[in-house]
C-alpha cells in the first residue's frame, strides 16, 4: 500500500503513470549529483502553457476522420510492409502492437513478424502470432532459426516483405490508426518521395497516457548528425532498403540510425509528416525510459555517424555529449584560408578593446585579419582606443565610412575591403569565450552546400539571446531559446546541438565572401535583425544552407543606459518599416511554416512550446 501511495504522488508530479521515472531519476541523481539533477528536473518539468495530454486528445484523428480516410480512393495505393523483429515481448504489448496495425484506416498493408525466440513454438507468443495470422492473411510471421541480433532479425522480416514500401515498428510500440493513410496521402502528393518520417510521442505501459512528444523539423542533415531525431515512424521504398542491403549488424543498438543514414544517402526526396503517428512505449527495459540500459547503443550511434561522414567524403571527429544519444561533430578543416573578422564601431567604445582582446587571446585559428568599419568622424577615437593593443600577428585595418552610413552600409563597406575567403561578422560588444570558435564556424562553412554559419549568443545575465531564428509570427522571426538560462539545453537539447536553421544573427555570423557579394550583401534599407533574416533567406534562395553551432559562443557585454523615449520611438518605427519590407519581399516564405521548426509549435516564443488549442 505504501508503494502505491508514493507512486500516485510521483505520478501526479510527473504527469504520467510510471514508477520507472522515479528509478530513472534516482539513477541520474547518483550519477550526476544534486546540482545536475535539480537542473534536469527544472528544465524537464517546467510549466507548459499547453499540456501535451490535452493537445493530443484534441488533435488525434476522430472517428469521423478515420471513416473518411477508409473511404478515400487514392490514385496510387502502394502496399506498405510493416516489419517487426520480435523477441520475447510481454504478450499484451505484442497483441496491442499487432492490433494497432490492424486498426489502420488504410488497408493495403502487411505485417511481417520475424520471431527470433527459437523456443517460441512452445510459448503463448507463438500461439498469439499464429492466431492473428490465421484470422488475417495480411499478418505474416516466421520463427527464425536463431537470434542473430536485432539487425539480422529485422533483415529477416524485410525478406518476408513484398510491399512497395517498408515501415519500421518495434514489437512493443503502437501506430496511430491513421499512420499509414498519412504516409500514402503524402506519397500521392509527391510520387518522387523515397523516405518518410513522422512526429512521435511516448505512451505508458497501460497506453492510457501520452507524453514526451517529439515534434520534428523537416529534413535537417546537420541535426541528424547530432542526434537520430528522425527515429519513428520511418518508411522507405523497399527497393532502397534492399539496395543498401538492409541493416548492418555491426551497428546493433543503433541499427536504425545507421539504416536511416544510408537510406537518405540513397534516396532523393525525404518527406516529414508533422503529425504524431507513432507511440513509443515506455517500460523498464526500453531505451526511451532508461538510456543507461543500452549504453552500447550510444557507442554504435557514434560509429554510425562516423561511417556516414566517411561515405560522404567528409572528415570529422564524432564525440559524445553529456546527454546520451546526442553527439558533437567537429569538422576537419580541408584548408586554412584567410578569414576576415569584421567589427563595426561608431564611437570610442571601451567594450571594443575587450572584444579585440578576447579575439586575440582566445582564438586558436591564426590566419585571420581584423577590419574595423568606423564612421570617418570617429576614426581618430578608434585609433586611440586600439593603439595600446599589440596586434603584430593580426594587424587591424581601420576602414573609414561616410558619416551618414547606416549599420548595413558600414558592414558592406568593410566586406568590400576584406581580403579573406570568408567573412566573420562580430558584434563590437562581443566577448569571445570559446577558443576554437573560428575553426567551428569554418568547419561548417567550408562545406559546399553551407553558405552561412552562426554561433550561440549570450546576454550579460547568462541568458541565451540568440541560438538561430525561427520564422513566422507577428515579429516575422524570433530568436530560438531567447531568455533561457544558458545552463539549460532546451527542447530535445536543441540549444546545444548543431543544426540547420532558417537564419542566424550577424552578431556572430560567418559567410562565404563570394556568396555575400553574389546575393547583394546586407540590404542598406534594413538595419535591425531583419537585415540578418533577409541575408540568410537570400542565401537559401540560391541553394545554400544556414547552420547554427552551439560550439562558437560569445557574450554580449553589458550595454550602456537606455536611450530616451524619443529615440526608442524612432527605433520602433524603423523596426516596423524593416518588417514591412521583409514581409513584402519574403511574404510567401514567411507565411509558410518554418521547415526547421514544426507546424504544431508556436513560432512566437521560439522555445518549442505547443500552439494554443
Amino acid at each position: 500500500m505504501g508503494v502505491s501511495v508514493k507512486r500516485i504522488q510521483w505520478d501526479h508530479f510527473l504527469g504520467r503513470i510510471s514508477i520507472y521515472n522515479i528509478k530513472k531519476g534516482i539513477k541520474y541523481l547518483k550519477k550526476n549529483g544534486i546540482g545536475e539533477f535539480a537542473l534536469k528536473m527544472t528544465e524537464r518539468f517546467k510549466k507548459e502553457d499547453v499540456k501535451y495530454a490535452e493537445w493530443f486528445q484534441n488533435n488525434k484523428a476522430t472517428a469521423e476522420e478515420l471513416n473518411r480516410q477508409r473511404k478515400t480512393n487514392f490514385s496510387y495505393s502502394p502496399k506498405i510492409s510493416i516489419v517487426v523483429p520480435v523477441y520475447k515481448p510481454p504478450i499484451q504489448f505484442l497483441s496491442e502492437m499487432i492490433e494497432s496495425v490492424q486498426n489502420q484506416s488504410y488497408t493495403n498493408w502487411e505485417l511481417c513478424l520475424a520471431d527470433a525466440d527459437v523456443k517460441s513454438k512452445e510459448s503463448a507468443i507463438y500461439e498469439l502470432q499464429e492466431s492473428y495470422a490465421r484470422q488475417d492473411k495480411r499478418v505474416k510471421y516466421k520463427i527464425l532459426n536463431k537470434n542473430a541480433g536485432i539487425a539480422q532479425n529485422t533483415n529477416a522480416a524485410i525478406q518476408m516483405a513484398d510491399g512497395d514500401f517498408i515501415g519500421l515498428l518495434d514489437h512493443d510500440d503502437l501506430l496511430a490508426p491513421g499512420a499509414l493513410y498519412e504516409v500514402v496521402w503524402a506519397i500521392n502528393q509527391n510520387p518522387e518521395i523515397d523516405v518518410l518520417y513522422s512526429d512521435e510521442d511516448k505512451v505508458n505501459t497501460k497506453t492510457k497516457e501520452h507524453f514526451g512528444p517529439n515534434f520534428k523539423c523537416d529534413f535537417n542533415l546537420e541535426l541528424l548528425r547530432a542526434n537520430n531525431y528522425i527515429c519513428h515512424f520511418f518508411v522507405v521504398k523497399k527497393e532502397i532498403a534492399q539496395g543498401i542491403q538492409g541493416f548492418q549488424k555491426e551497428y546493433n543498438g543503433a541499427q536504425d540510425y545507421d539504416f536511416i543514414f544510408r537510406c537518405i544517402e540513397s534516396g532523393k526526396r525525404v518527406c516529414h509528416i508533422p503529425k504524431v503517428l507513432y507511440h513509443w512505449r515506455v517500460h523498464k527495459d526500453s531505451t526511451s525510459e532508461n538510456p543507461d540500459s543500452k549504453l552500447y547503443a550510444f557507442d554504435a550511434g557514434k560509429r554510425a555517424i562516423a561511417a556516414h561522414l566517411k561515405r560522404s567524403s567528409i572528415k570529422g571527429k564524432v564525440s559524445h555529449t553529456k546527454d546520451l544519444g546526442f553527439y558533437k561533430v567537429e569538422y576537419e578543416l580541408t584548408e586554412r584560408p584567410l578569414v576576415s573578422l569584421i567589427v563595426s564601431s561608431d564611437s570610442n567604445n571601451p567594450k571594443l578593446s575587450l572584444c579585440l582582446h578576447t579575439i586575440i587571446e582566445v582564438s586558436t585559428y591564426e590566419n585571420y585579419e581584423i577590419i574595423i568599419a568606423v564612421k570617418a568622424n570617429r576614426k581618430s577615437e578608434i585609433e586611440s582606443c586600439i593603439e595600446p593593443l599589440d596586434f603584430i600577428q593580426n594587424p587591424i585595418k581601420l576602414l573609414p565610412c561616410e558619416d551618414t552610413c547606416n549599420y548595413s552600409q558600414i558592414m558592406n563597406a568593410a566586406a568590400l575591403g576584406a581580403a579573406g575567403e570568408y567573412l566573420l561578422f562580430v558584434d563590437e560588444n562581443a566577448k569571445v569565450v570559446t577558443s576554437g570558435w573560428i575553426e567551428t564556424l569554418l568547419g561548417h562553412c567550408q562545406q559546399k552546400n553551407i553558405g552561412i554559419t552562426g554561433g550561440k549568443i549570450y546576454s550579460p545575465d547568462n541568458k541565451i539571446q540568440c541560438a538561430g531564428y525561427v520564422l513566422g509570427g507577428p515579429a516575422l522571426a524570433t530568436s530560438l531559446f531567447h531568455g533561457m538560462d544558458k545552463k539549460y539545453s532546451g527542447y530535445m537539447h536543441k540549444a546545444n546541438l548543431q543544426q540547420n536553421v532558417s537564419a542566424v544573427s550577424s552578431k556572430l555570423m560567418m559567410i562565404k565572401t563570394a556568396l555575400f557579394h553574389e546575393i547583394g550583401q546586407f540590404d542598406i534599407q534594413l538595419e535591425s535583425y531583419v537585415k540578418d533574416i533577409d541575408l540568410c533567406l537570400k542565401a537559401r534562395q540560391v541553394g545554400f544552407c544556414v547552420v547554427y553551432s552551439p560550439y562558437a559562443e560569445i557574450y554580449l557585454i553589458k550595454q550602456g543606459q537606455s536611450k530616451n523615449k524619443i529615440n526608442n520611438k524612432e527605433i520602433d518605427k524603423k523596426l516596423e518599416n524593416d518588417r514591412v519590407i521583409l514581409k513584402k519581399r519574403w511574404g510567401q516564405v514567411l507565411d509558410t511554416p518554418d521547415p526547421y521548426y514544426n507546424i504544431n509549435l508556436s513560432p512566437c516564443k521560439g522555445d518549442y512550446s505547443l500552439k494554443s488549442l
